[in-house]
């Protein structure tokens, strides 16, 4: 209401100043000749006073009346609050303690939650990493041609790491892998592979969706249970150029006619009819040479070595026979 009073005093004021320059406007009743500036003053005037002094009356009233502090309701929240800080301020040693374990607790119980999470995040996290991880493995080019073949391709996995972790030969086509066994539980499969120039042949025995053991052609264990038989040597450690070079020095040391050694292997194929045998860390190489005996005639002599692997830099002499005559043999 005092809103009201203070408008309807507002307007009369304006009006009354504009009446008081050209009274003509704010007065429309009346004869012209009684229409002046007193008469303006008479109407707005009176009317800019009224209503100011009620706009007054009514502002004042207001604030009495929101005026509460001494009404009841007040009087009795503010005497509880005071209460409430008094019992505050009066807690016992043993109600404090309480409060306090009670907030320690709920502490404990919002860093073992956040902790929770964490760890359910890091899980979450984890697996999908094995998944993208086996995922990727399920796309190699070996698990792929393993499945082909019908092997779980957990087996695949299996075999795949194997390979990669121990550097085992490995199949150049799918058309190399062949099924012994089709048991779901206990089968045999086996593939054709090259050990650094030389083709073998190896088993893969998998018992219950794991691969229990690797063997090559003779039966020599290469992987089983307890992991890679570190005393198997592959064909690969055998640097056959080597050997062969150092064969031909020795053989031709022997011969009547030196000049005249004639050995086996051509451009096309250098290692044409030199043979190469495994029998664990011993390699066997024999071969032939073509040469001049005394009488200028051109025989030929069959040669056999024997060397024992010793290390990765170390292919040790053994046995060396010429023409049936054993010239070596430390054995």
């Amino acid at each position: 209401m005092d809103y009201l009073f203070f408008l309807v005093s507002f307007f009369c004021f304006i009006v009354m100043i504009i009446g008081l320059i050209k009274p003509n406007i704010v007065i429309k009743w009346g004869n012209s000749e009684t229409i002046n500036r007193r008469k303006v003053l008479m109407v707005y005037g009176t009317g800019w006073i009224s209503f100011f002094v009620l706009f007054v009356i009514a502002v004042v009233a207001t604030g009495t009346s929101t005026d509460t502090s001494n009404d009841p309701e007040t009087i009795t929240t503010v005497k509880e609050q005071a209460s409430e800080e008094k019992t505050s301020e009066d807690l016992t040693a043993e109600e404090k303690a309480t409060q306090e374990k009670a907030t320690v607790e709920k502490a404990a119980k919002d860093k073992a939650a956040k902790k929770k999470a964490a760890e359910e995040k890091a899980a979450e996290e984890k697996k999908a990493e094995k998944k993208a991880a086996y995922d990727k493995k399920l796309k190699n080019k070996i698990c792929q041609d393993l499945i082909s073949k019908g092997i779980d391709e957990k087996v695949a996995i299996k075999a795949l790491d194997l390979i990669s972790k121990y550097d085992l030969p490995v199949w150049s086509s799918k058309d190399d892998i062949f099924m012994e066994n089709a048991s779901k539980d206990d089968y045999i499969f086996s593939y054709t592979a090259y050990d650094g120039a030389f083709s073998m042949i190896y088993a893969v025995h998998v018992l219950e969706g794991d691969i229990v053991e690797i063997v090559d052609e003779n039966t020599e264990v290469i992987y089983n249970t307890e992991g890679l038989n570190k005393d198997y040597v592959f064909y690969s450690y055998f640097d056959l150029d080597t050997t062969i070079e150092y064969s031909k020095t020795v053989v031709t040391s022997v011969l009547k006619s030196p000049s005249t050694a004639e050995y086996p292997g051509s451009w096309l194929d250098p290692y044409e009819d030199w043979r190469v045998s495994k029998d664990k860390n011993i390699f066997t190489l024999s071969s032939y040479v073509d040469s001049q005996n005394s009488f200028g005639a051109m025989l030929r002599s069959n040669f056999v070595f024997q060397f024992r692997y010793v290390d990765e830099e170390t292919m040790k002499p053994i046995y060396f026979e010429f023409d049936g005559e054993v010239l070596v043999d430390e054995e």
